[in-house]
């Protein structure tokens, strides 16, 4: 400790020197205490007033993803699907609901629903026929777009559907699936009355797997051309 003392004392000048020698030593050491902790409270503060710089980063462009659009269907001409019959009869009535000159389609719904529901069978014929022949017209008209459409079209309209979370369509042109010989034995015991499908197509299928594996390799060959 004394030679600490020593070398500070002989760092300071001849008139600090004088100085420090007419103040006590332990008023000395108190002092020096000060101005260390001045100084570790000055490097703190310049410390924390340093600027901090952050990089900036340049934002990632995500790729644009293509909305599934009705408008790019190969349906995209076809009207839409016929409304049943009380939308038929629903919209015919419309006219007769103006209030000031004002159709309130709410209103004329709460009131047309009981009567449509009480109309007989007979009174609601004429719409039910209307409305299966619009929807016999637009089965047709859907029918004729199928079969022009080319394997790539039907491939890119599935596509779509899937997006748009509609039923996938069937290509009417596609090769028929070979049968099997279980198929054939299927069609065979539908064609000679022992189908059962009192219980369901499902529990029928079932029963008509359980027979068709207790047949042996031999018959399933000769009468089905077994597989």
């Amino acid at each position: 400790m004394s030679t600490q003392l020593a070398l500070s004392f002989r760092s300071l000048s001849l008139a600090n020197r004088r100085l420090l020698t007419a103040i006590p030593v332990s008023h000395q050491r108190g002092l020096k205490t000060q101005s260390a902790a001045a100084t570790k409270k000055t490097k703190t503060t310049a410390k924390s007033t340093t600027k901090v710089t952050t990089k900036k980063t340049t934002p990632v462009e995500k790729p644009k993803v293509e909305k599934a659009r009705y408008k790019d269907s190969i349906f995209a001409a076809l009207p839409k699907r016929p409304h049943s019959a009380w939308q038929i009869y629903l919209t015919d009535q419309l006219p007769n609901m103006q209030h000031n000159g004002k159709i309130s389609v709410a209103s004329a719904t709460s009131e047309l629903g009981p009567q449509w529901r009480s109309m007989s069978e007979q009174e609601k014929q004429p719409y039910l026929d209307r409305w299966a022949k619009q929807k016999e017209e637009w089965t047709k008209k859907r029918e004729a777009i199928l079969a022009k459409a080319t394997p790539f079209e039907i491939y890119r309209e599935n596509l779509l559907r899937k997006k748009l979370g509609e039923p996938l369509v069937k290509d009417p042109n596609a090769p028929k699936k070979a049968k099997n010989g279980y198929m054939f034995y299927v069609e065979e015991l539908r064609n000679t009355g022992q189908a059962d499908y009192s219980q369901g197509i499902a529990q029928h299928a079932k029963v008509a797997g359980v027979k068709w594996a207790g047949l042996s390799e031999s018959e399933k060959k000769v009468r089905w051309g077994s597989l």
